[in-house]
């Protein structure tokens, strides 16, 4: 087995998937994808969100939370 990394937007990375998983299917190979970017987080009531904002505002206040300078931002983004 290989594996691959791909770099690309959201829509084309789905669309990559969607025809990689058919390709498998109809092969009858195996195909494992993963994904190292965080699933983002779903609330089920309006309450679990505002608890969760009041989290991180807390964080940022009390300084537990990470924080990025612009230079540090713009260094990441440039990755992409």
């Amino acid at each position: 087995m290989q594996s691959i990394t791909l770099k690309a937007d959201e829509t084309l990375l789905k669309q990559i998937i969607e025809v990689s998983k058919a390709l498998a299917d109809k092969q009858n190979e195996p195909l494992e994808i993963k994904s190292n970017q965080a699933e983002p987080k779903t609330y089920n009531s309006k309450a679990e969100l505002k608890a969760d904002y009041k989290n991180r505002i807390e964080e940022v206040i009390n300084g537990s939370a990470k924080l990025y300078s612009i230079e540090e931002l713009t260094k990441e983004c440039e990755q992409w």
